[in-house]
């Protein structure tokens, strides 16, 4: 991503990003949010992009709502209302992981995509890819306290005359090479709000990093890598104890639990075994 770009770089973190709601099969007068952000997977040949989330944002719901964002006749992302596509239950098929224990799903962006330029309309969709990824021999860089960018609607909160959503700073919580409670997970220092559930999680460094050995490395501008994506956090029960919970996508739930604000995250290489999933689906 090239930084004097308007459509890459860091300043285009927040573009790659979308607010999905959807329907609550148990009450039909209340809705889920979350985040997802645009995806691209290669199959062989062919690019396939994809809107990722989490399982629990987007499966088992009545219908999901996207927003896209317009972009101009120079492909520039436009600040204004968004364009809203509507899915209903059953209309587009929802690729989930093959592993139960990973919260991790997408649905095929192009059908969407095409939805809306058959309207007239212009929509504006960067994909992240696993070029974004930090290369295994450097993953030792990231230890606890590495700064990380989260992008997403934290309790639907967005700029929505614009249709951006807010980016959050922290740290990582522990090693990111450390499977944290033996699974493919990571934790994060930033609280896990309903709505931030599919937010992508960027380890950044600003002007220096510290390699694998141990040595300084000084540089002008940022680096930025997609290491996972938050899928839960921790909260406190009523009778105190401590227990993962997946972060709450409802806006009318009471609340008795309280979060330590600290999220769990999947690591990003799992997005790529989507692959096994999608693979059947597309004509090489």
């Amino acid at each position: 991503m090239a930084e004097n770009n308007p459509n890459s770089g860091l300043e285009a973190l927040p573009y790659t990003v979308v607010r999905i709601r959807a329907g609550d099969p148990n009450n039909l007068a209340t809705f889920h949010s979350g985040t997802g952000f645009f995806y691209v997977l290669k199959i062989g040949v062919v690019d396939v992009p994809l809107i990722v989330s989490n399982r629990h944002v987007l499966c088992g719901k009545t219908w999901i709502e996207i927003d896209f964002a317009s972009a101009d006749g120079q492909g520039v992302r436009i600040f204004g209302p968004p364009l809203k596509v509507r899915i209903e239950a059953g209309q587009l098929p929802i690729f989930e992981h093959s592993d139960p224990l990973v919260d991790l799903a997408a649905i095929p962006l192009n059908p969407l995509l095409d939805s809306l330029e058959g309207c007239g309309k212009k929509p504006h969709a960067p994909c992240l890819s696993r070029s974004l990824f930090i290369p295994d021999n450097q993953q030792t860089v990231l230890h606890a306290a590495t700064s990380v960018l989260m992008v997403g609607f934290p309790n639907g909160i967005m700029d929505e005359v614009n249709n951006l959503p807010v980016v959050r700073r922290g740290t990582l919580a522990t090693h990111y090479k450390a499977d944290y409670l033996g699974a493919t997970n990571f934790v994060v220092d930033i609280a896990a709000f309903g709505g931030s559930s599919g937010s992508p999680v960027f380890a950044y460094f600003e002007n220096m990093f510290t390699d694998e050995k141990g040595n300084t490395n000084f540089f002008g501008g940022v680096i930025f890598h997609l290491i996972g994506v938050l899928h839960s956090g921790p909260i406190i029960t009523a009778n105190g104890k401590i227990v993962p919970a997946p972060v709450p996508t409802g806006s009318h739930i009471a609340q008795t639990n309280m979060s330590i604000h600290l999220g769990y995250c999947v690591k990003a290489f799992r997005i790529e075994e989507l692959r096994s999933v999608i693979e059947p689906h597309v004509t090489q």
